[in-house]
């Protein structure tokens, strides 16, 4: 559970007298940290769309619940650090469904490193300036990089109807354990 602190904040009234609130959120340190996790998370699924040309809307950001902010009630406070908190396994999970898709891609940009025994994901994002190998390392241990039925995974909307030729078969969703919900609507019905 995230750990809210209380703090105090003045500020001169219209009428000149000194105010002073108390509002409530996470500690300083706890924001910096998040902020970072997020800013590299965000710019890794970004970085790797646009080279793997992955197509995809991204979800929320986790600071888009406001953790960064202070409110006006402790359970506000708490709230919103929680849903952000959970924002971020969303986001682990989206990551991981972009690597996934890494494997079966050739690379937009440059090519693969056929000298390093990294995979290509991991090798193009040393390259950026913004990682650095113990955090892309942290990453390809991490559940992220499992693929098993613990990971959260973000999963997709599948139209089986409709032919995408970018889409891999729905065997592959299977193996990564992807979660897909189906459509089914009068398209679907007379495909049967």
């Amino acid at each position: 559970m995230p750990r809210i602190e209380e703090v105090r904040f003045s500020f001169p009234a219209p009428s000149g007298k000194m105010v002073t609130q108390i509002r409530f959120r996470l500690p300083e340190d706890d924001i910096r940290r998040w902020l970072w996790a997020e800013d590299l998370i965000v710019k890794a699924a970004y970085e790797l769309r646009l080279r793997y040309s992955i197509a995809g809307n991204s979800p929320p950001k986790p600071s888009s619940f406001h953790f960064d902010r202070a409110h006006k009630s402790h359970p506000i406070a708490k709230r919103m650090a929680c849903l952000a908190r959970d924002w971020f396994a969303v986001w682990m999970g989206y990551l991981a469904f972009i690597i996934a898709k890494s494997e079966n891609r050739v690379a937009k940009t440059a090519p693969a490193d056929p000298s390093s025994a990294a995979p290509d994901w991991y090798s193009f994002l040393l390259k950026q300036p913004e990682f650095d190998e113990l955090w892309l390392d942290g990453l390809s241990q991490s559940a992220v990089c499992t693929f098993d039925w613990k990971t959260p995974q973000a999963g997709i909307i599948f139209q089986w109807s409709v032919n995408d030729r970018d889409r891999e078969p729905i065997e592959w969703y299977s193996k990564h354990n992807i979660p897909l919900w189906f459509i089914w609507s009068n398209r679907e019905e007379q495909a049967i």
